[in-house]
């Protein structure tokens, strides 16, 4: 691991802390890693906020401090805190001295080699720990199981205080909780993202409720409330564009399938257009080197929370409505084989102009893999949420192709399927996102679309095209 360095925020919610908090501060400003620790007092009533103003803030610079009106809770307090946060890592630390700060190099380790994006610290993996009461154990057992079968990751102690984040992605969760719930939505909001989760143990020296210990059955009640929202409605908390994506993630099936269909004609090194959320940038990870291209600022956080972590991709904003620039994505002019754009050139007014933009990014006969909206008739409220300025006839997609400078070598249609569902929702039922249980189903439905191309079906969702960037431009204009 490399040498110590200040690259950890620390994030510090206390509330009635006033025994413990001097300690555990200066046992926080003893780790080399930390360059910051930001306080956040969650309106204390028995001195906490004096010792804070009176003795702590003026300790050391690294030292910022927050202070709550009104008590708000353990969620509101690492929200606040979240806010100032500046380092390339940060982690939470309760304060009291139930979690050694001396192990903060222990859960960075992970993240410092670029191996993972969060890592837990897990009092269950056989770390010292003091013995406490049976029934907190099988109840943060319980809500872990819980937690687990929700979100499909197999974390050994969700419940724990130590978790520790690159920053850019703990910045862009979209969290609400106000108290102890925190914990198992910061859980479903990293499964729904998808990043690297990692676990390492660590030692654990609980307190007595006597000692000051706060949590109850209350809060476990709380907790179980928070992982069946999540599990349900999590999606909610996206804008309804990013709602439509994100209710079809979990769909690998129907995703392989699309880019099973055009994958024998992908090259090595490979420009992605308008990723979104990653829905398709998860087969394209071991590539030679990948560009993930985006314009929307939140779409950009998430795919550089998920992906910028590996030494073959760089994440670039991409704006298809002007040519390439500097600013532009300019660094990956003529340097791709492929370019892969899926459902992305409907959403741009000039099309021609997006095909051209692509067109650039790609070497001398470099391919095209493109998949837009089929069937105009199918035009619907699913199409206008989404940002969709059209759905193509395959008439007037190859003749775009064509001015746009490029030579088509394939085009086909897929997923007849889903083209009665996208009607039935977004021409008759008015629909503004795909419910998630229809797309499930598609899913399951996906090993027929193979049969497709067997009986040669002439209709479909989406219409699916290789074609090759034309030598020279004497075709193009």
């Amino acid at each position: 691991m490399a040498t110590p360095d200040r690259v950890l925020s620390v994030i510090m919610p206390a509330y009635n802390e006033r025994a413990t908090l001097r300690q555990i501060v200066e046992q926080v400003l003893d780790s080399p890693w930390v360059g910051q620790l930001i306080i956040v007092d969650d309106c204390s009533q028995d001195g906490t906020r004096d010792l804070i103003r009176d003795e702590i803030a003026g300790l050391d610079p690294r030292i910022e401090v927050q202070f709550h009106e009104r008590n708000r809770g353990k969620g509101a307090s690492i929200r606040t805190a979240r806010e100032h946060v500046k380092l390339p890592f940060c982690i939470i630390q309760d304060a009291d001295l139930e979690y050694d700060p001396r192990e903060y190099g222990r859960l960075l380790e992970p993240l410092v080699d670029g191996i993972a994006d969060v890592v837990y610290g897990s009092r269950f993996r056989g770390e010292v720990r003091r013995v406490l009461f049976f029934w907190h154990a099988v109840g943060n057992r319980f809500l872990t199981l819980l937690s687990n079968m929700s979100t499909n990751l197999n974390i050994s102690d969700m419940e724990t205080c130590y978790k520790a984040f690159r920053s850019e992605i703990f910045i862009s969760l979209p969290l609400r909780s106000e108290r102890f719930g925190i914990e198992p939505e910061i859980t479903a909001k990293l499964a729904r993202l998808g990043v690297r989760l990692y676990e390492v143990p660590i030692s654990y020296h609980g307190r007595t409720y006597a000692e000051g210990k706060k949590i109850d059955w209350k809060d476990g009640v709380s907790a179980l409330w928070v992982i069946g929202r999540e599990w349900m409605f999590g999606a909610r908390d996206l804008p309804h564009g990013h709602r439509t994506l994100d209710s079809i993630a979990p769909l690998r099936s129907y995703h392989r399938f699309l880019w099973n269909t055009v994958s024998d004609s992908a090259g090595s090194r490979v420009v992605e257009i308008g990723a979104g959320i990653g829905n398709i940038t998860q087969f394209l990870l071991n590539k030679e080197y990948l560009w993930i291209t985006d314009v929307g600022d939140d779409y950009l956080r998430q795919l550089t929370a998920r992906f910028d972590g590996r030494a073959n991709i760089g994440v670039l904003r991409l704006d298809l409505t002007r040519p390439l620039a500097e600013d532009n994505a300019g660094s990956v002019r003529g340097q791709a084989d492929t370019a892969v754009a899926f459902n992305v050139v409907e959403h741009v007014k000039d099309d021609r102009l997006a095909l051209e933009v692509i067109r650039e990014t790609l070497q001398q006969d470099g391919r095209l893999l493109l998949i837009v909206p089929a069937h105009p008739f199918a035009y619907g409220a699913l199409d206008e949420e989404l940002g969709h300025f059209r759905r193509y006839s395959h008439v007037a997609l190859e003749a775009v192709l064509l001015e746009a400078g490029y030579e088509i070598e394939s085009m086909t249609r897929a997923n007849a399927f889903g083209l009665l569902g996208w009607w039935l929702n977004g021409r008759i039922l008015r629909r503004r996102h795909v419910p998630s249980l229809q797309a499930k189903i598609n899913n399951l439905l996906t090993p027929l679309l193979r049969l497709e191309r067997m009986f040669r079906i002439p209709f479909g969702l989406s219409l699916v095209v290789v074609a090759r960037r034309v030598a020279g431009d004497e075709n193009h204009g």
